[in-house]
């Protein structure tokens, strides 16, 4: 049962006969009353602070709490930026592979058109080299066979140009149409 100082300063003693100081005791009391007096405010001021420590305590336990929470998301949104990163590292890593092989294909397809080009090209050429050759020959024979061939030509053709064409016989001779078609000059 709490006392307070009130009630130790108001508290009176019956009087007996070989009692206490009267004065001693109500001094003593006195003390008392106000040691307790003393103690019972700090007691309030011990309690009012706790009250307010509480209540700091509470809020940064909700600080912290809220604190938590935005780590925990902000460690979620780096981990989803992280993925989607990734996932698009990935998709720029195709798309670069897939453009690169495209390009290669591409690249292969033209290199197997100019190759088929140049083989026929070559085809041509070799073509043409021979035709030409043929040519060359069968007028060669036919200036071996007969050495007046051109100008008999001429002649019963009218006899035109007859002496340019007699000019033209005598600057080429066979022996010079088989130099101009040797077979070195007509290989690949």
């Amino acid at each position: 049962m709490p006392i307070t100082p009130n009630e130790i300063l108001e508290k009176e003693f019956k009087k007996a006969l070989r009692g206490y100081s009267v004065e001693e005791v109500d001094d003593f009391l006195e003390m008392v009353a106000d040691v307790l007096a003393d103690t019972i405010k700090e007691r309030n001021l011990l309690r009012e602070r706790v009250h307010e420590l509480e209540g700091e305590v509470s809020a940064l336990k909700a600080e912290e709490k809220e604190i938590k929470k935005m780590l925990l998301s902000a460690q979620k949104l780096i981990d989803e930026l992280k993925a989607q990163a990734e996932r698009e590292a990935e998709i720029i890593i195709e798309e670069a592979k897939a453009k690169g092989e495209k390009i290669l294909e591409e690249a292969r397809e033209e290199e197997r058109r100019l190759r088929g080009l140049i083989l026929e090209l070559q085809r041509h050429r070799t073509s043409w080299a021979s035709e030409f050759k043929a040519m060359l020959r069968k007028y060669l024979d036919m200036l071996e066979q007969e050495p007046n061939f051109i100008e008999k030509e001429l002649k019963e053709k009218g006899g035109k140009r007859a002496s340019s064409v007699e000019n033209d016989a005598e600057i080429l001779k066979p022996s010079d149409l088989e130099g101009l078609i040797s077979d070195n000059d007509f290989d690949l």
